[in-house]
């Protein structure tokens, strides 16, 4: 048994010999560089995603609240002229859009914290990556 297990100590450690003389520190630097700046498109899309829902929802909010506001004015139109049943179906409508907008409401602010983390990632993302080109030059 300690023949086996000397001579598999000696074959590991002659591949992991052959495999650190096979490592080019230099293409090392750049895969690494590579990762990184793959890794900088994948936090600046998913930015801008966040940023673009965020926006998308708030115009949806604020189109909503234009509606309701539209049903409350045909409200007061219809009892200006008289006629209950029509200010009643139109407070309503105004109702159920506001329930709408309760619904909508907390998909429009997804939380800041998400993009402030992106935002903090992206910037030691890009602090390292400068690191790197600057050592890749000195090699």
């Amino acid at each position: 048994m300690g023949i086996f297990s000397r001579m598999s100590d000696i074959i590991n450690s002659n591949l992991n010999s052959l495999l650190d003389s096979a490592e080019d520190p230099e293409k090392m630097i750049r895969l690494i560089i590579q990762e990184m700046e793959d890794t900088l498109v994948e936090v600046r899309s998913s930015s801008a995603r966040v940023l673009a829902d965020r926006k998308t929802a708030a115009r949806k909010q604020s189109h909503i609240q234009e509606e309701a506001g539209s049903w409350e004015a045909k409200a007061k139109l219809a009892i200006t002229k008289g006629r209950e049943d029509l200010a009643r179906a139109a407070l309503q409508e105004k109702r159920a859009i506001e329930d709408e907008l309760q619904a909508v409401a907390p998909s429009c602010s997804p939380p800041m914290s998400i993009l402030s983390s992106s935002m903090k990632r992206l910037g030691s993302s890009r602090l390292s990556l400068a690191t790197l080109r600057q050592s890749r030059k000195q090699c």
